[in-house]
């Protein structure tokens, strides 16, 4: 009888651990999930922004919160 692989894995088991990951910063900060929907202009100037600093949508989002942040002195 063959002995079953102990490193394999059910893909809810995969999706818990790739989870976990995606949730932790390499620096070690949590991140936060955050699901919307943009409209149709907004979108056109998110990927614009990723497309010209070939930045991630994450980072272009968060840059733009922090400038409001700024601006707004929160």
């Amino acid at each position: 009888m063959p002995v079953e692989n102990p490193k394999k894995r059910t893909a809810s088991e995969r999706q818990r651990i790739w989870r976990h990951r995606a949730l932790v910063d390499p620096d070690g900060l949590n991140r936060t999930r955050f699901q919307l929907f943009l409209s149709e202009p907004a979108t056109t100037t998110l990927l614009a922004l990723v497309q010209k600093n070939g930045w991630t949508k994450r980072r272009v989002v968060e840059e733009a919160l922090a400038e409001l942040g700024k601006k707004f002195h929160v």
